[in-house]
């Protein structure tokens, strides 16, 4: 039983004297219901041993939580190392007004279809998680789901991917393009992909890798609370591994510069699935690391990221050194052309500021969920 400070009193569960102790083995939990950090409080280890029967199953499902939280929040920071390693974008400065992020491209001059990722424009990490996710919901399904699926190994009884609008955002991070000697912000109302876990114990969790793009930095949130408060309609449900089968399809249908990028794409998830089978080997299984001590989760969490950021970046050196992301004649740096309908368009004045179409620019008028 752990110790807390005199001045932090808490009722005993058992008893409800004042208590200043908590039971160990699910101290400081989130709870299912909005996650929230929650403990079971007791006087003294005689209450907590008389109120085991009925704390029990409630401390059983504490710690598969917790297990559950340390998976997605490792699942999230490989994928910001992923995305850095692969990102594709150019974008020279971004100008936030209001709750919206306007992303300024800058003239790419470089031969490679990777580019180095920006810190320069967005010093705060929180900024340059968003950036990383940014339009790669998708990617972080498809691309980590042999990650996501490792670390979750008998941990769930269902697991589904939502593709869903999204409300309450905390910002809107919309790129802008020159289209036809127009410079124009693209406001489309994309969906978002997130991965929905049901576990044993019957709670239903959100998993969003790529939520900092909203705003949204936490790697996993109970689905009550994420239904409410961020979906504002659903538009279609996959099985497990969907979007990578709808990722792959889509590409190869489309052929040329997008089936090209996708390849990069899986080659480098393939790293992160080597870098992790070889860290394990070496160190300990992913379902052992979950379940460690947290100061010695701390270390081996680190340990491993560091060995999955060492993978990336050694195949993307040796890569790059043999030509693998020079853009091909006839291809664009990017990932695609954009077509835009002119409802889904704000404009930009010859000045470079930013004007309102349909509301686009929050705190002007309302801002769209998409």
């Amino acid at each position: 039983m752990s110790s807390a400070s005199e001045r932090n009193v808490h009722q005993c569960s058992k008893c409800s004297k004042s208590a200043t102790l908590t039971c160990k083995a699910c101290k400081a939990m989130p709870n299912a219901t909005d996650g929230q950090v929650s403990s079971a409080w007791y006087c003294g280890a005689e209450c907590q041993k008389a109120h085991w029967r009925e704390h029990k199953a409630q401390c059983i499902a504490a710690q598969a939580r917790q297990v559950l939280y340390r998976a997605g929040a490792i699942a999230q920071q490989i994928f910001y190392l992923y995305s850095k390693t692969t990102y594709m974008w150019n974008p020279g400065r971004i100008e936030k007004i209001g709750t919206t992020w306007l992303i300024h491209p800058k003239v790419y001059t470089g031969t490679s279809q990777l580019v180095p990722f920006p810190y320069a424009i967005v010093p705060d990490v929180r900024d340059q998680e968003a950036l990383l996710t940014y339009q790669r919901c998708n990617t972080a399904a498809s691309e980590m789901h042999n990650v996501v699926k490792a670390l979750l190994k008998d941990l769930y009884s269902n697991i589904d991917e939502v593709n869903h609008f999204i409300k309450g955002a905390k910002h809107y991070l919309r790129q802008v393009y020159v289209i036809r000697g127009a410079t124009r912000i693209d406001g489309t109302d994309y969906a978002h992909t997130i991965i929905r876990v049901t576990m044993k114990n019957g709670e239903t969790y959100a998993l969003d890798m790529a939520g900092a793009q909203y705003g949204w930095h936490e790697s996993v949130t109970p689905w009550q609370l994420y239904n409410t408060s961020r979906v504002r309609g659903i538009k279609d449900v996959l099985p497990f591994g969907g979007t990578r089968v709808f990722c792959k399809t889509r590409a190869n249908n489309m052929g040329g510069q997008r089936k090209w990028i996708h390849t990069i794409k899986e080659n480098f998830a393939e790293s992160v699935d080597n870098a992790m089978e070889k860290w394990q080997r070496s160190n300990v299984s992913s379902s052992d690391l979950l379940r460690l001590p947290e100061h010695e989760f701390q270390k081996e969490q680190a340990s491993l990221l560091d060995a999955v950021d060492d993978f990336l970046h050694q195949r993307k050196v040796f890569q790059e050194a043999h030509g693998i992301f020079n853009v091909s004649e006839g291809f664009k740096h990017g990932t695609y052309d954009r077509e835009f309908t002119s409802s889904a368009l704000g404009f930009v004045s010859p000045e470079g500021r930013a004007t309102l179409s349909d509301g686009l620019i929050a705190g002007a008028r309302k801002t769209p969920d998409g």
